[in-house]
């Protein structure tokens, strides 16, 4: 009975003191006048890019930039651009290259699907390189030592 009572206790202090605690500071921190602005933009990205349950980037890329010859690492954020496309009466894809170590902070382009080179490795993969710098290499190779 007392682990039963103990179970319970700390399952209703983590559910509602845990959850008031974070809406609380959440609260505090959307109310400072300065701060708000950013925080609430990058409490939605950071929402979006982590929810396991939708795929913010539905594929890694290269493309082009900022010069020919150069590449970076891009995601494809949008396949159905016609309400930009409709403009210039291209087919073109939205893509995210982010900056590194912040990916928050990066550009958004609308370029041809033909000058995107696909990449092999999935979206959470690449994110990871850019937050690293490009020094983490997938979980394989790091095993294997390669």
């Amino acid at each position: 009975m007392t682990l039963l009572a103990l179970t319970l206790v700390g399952a209703l202090a983590s559910n509602f003191i845990g959850r008031w605690s974070v809406s609380a500071a959440d609260r505090a921190i959307a109310n400072l006048p300065l701060v708000r602005t950013i925080y609430g933009g990058a409490k939605q990205v950071f929402k979006q890019v982590a929810a396991p349950e939708r795929t913010s980037f539905k594929q890694a890329v290269l493309v082009e930039f900022p010069l020919p010859g150069s590449y970076a690492l891009g995601f494809i954020t949008n396949e159905d651009t016609s309400e930009v496309a409709q403009d210039i009466g291209a087919d073109l894809v939205a893509v995210y290259v982010p900056q590194a170590p912040i990916p928050t902070s990066g550009f958004l382009l609308y370029l041809p699907r033909a000058a995107l080179k696909p990449l092999a490795i999935p979206p959470d993969e690449a994110l990871k390189r850019v937050i690293s710098l490009g020094i983490i290499k997938n979980d394989e190779s790091a095993v294997t030592g390669k």
